[in-house]
């Protein structure tokens, strides 16, 4: 008997909520690209065969660790459908942070993952309710979800980051440039990352807002 079966009476039984886990853990770790079915088995001390056991493909552990992250997530509260939103965003940010190598699953891949439909289902009735036709609402869904990912990933590598190229612009238009941002306070080009977010935020909830009163389909 070997010693990875000897020490199979101590562990924690084997589940999709277990291997799921543990995938996660490897994303946030290594990278999505380091995860594999061997890898996880080595991380989880069984047979990598065991695994196809509970999941029997790389997607289906992919919707399993969406499921599962998903179900991070807060319950969208009984809200008009401005208020759910933002419950909403701050609940996909702070999935962002927890989870930042796995996070990448949720916002690149479509998913049929349950926790995620049921919390789809939910924002989408509360456009309804707000005067969205249901054209509208999944446009709106899409947009505002879709916009947030792309915000949340560039987050990832700031901008502000990179080396900034000497100015190769004449000294007229310097002087002209100067003389207009010289009218915006410093501290209007400081914001935190949070209130980066929530501006952002707010010009995709007052887009959203427009287009129902145009009554945008």
């Amino acid at each position: 008997m070997t010693a990875r079966r000897m020490s199979s009476h101590h562990r924690a039984p084997l589940s999709v909520g277990r291997i799921a886990a543990e995938a996660i853990a490897v994303a946030d770790q290594e990278g999505l690209e380091a995860l594999s079915m061997r890898r996880l088995a080595d991380r989880l001390d069984v047979e990598a065969m065991s695994l196809y056991h509970h999941l029997p493909s790389k997607t289906a552990l992919f919707e399993a660790m969406a499921d599962r992250l998903a179900g991070q997530l807060p319950a969208s509260p009984d809200l008009p459908w401005r208020e759910s939103l933002w419950v909403a965003a701050r609940g996909w940010r702070d999935l962002a942070r927890q989870h930042p190598g796995a996070f990448p699953l949720l916002a690149t891949r479509a998913s049929a993952a349950p926790a995620l439909l049921e919390r789809g289902a939910t924002i989408i009735t509360q456009l309804r309710a707000g005067g969205f036709t249901p054209a509208a609402s999944a446009h709106a869904f899409s947009s505002f979800f879709t916009s947030l990912n792309g915000y949340l990933l560039a987050a990832g590598v700031p901008a502000v980051s990179r080396d900034v190229p000497e100015a190769a612009a004449d000294e007229a238009t310097l002087s002209a440039a100067a003389a207009v941002l010289g009218e915006v306070p410093m501290d209007a080009w400081v914001l935190t990352v949070d209130a980066a977010y929530e501006f952002h935020v707010t010009m995709l909830l007052d887009g959203l807002q427009a287009a129902l009163e145009r009554g945008a389909g």
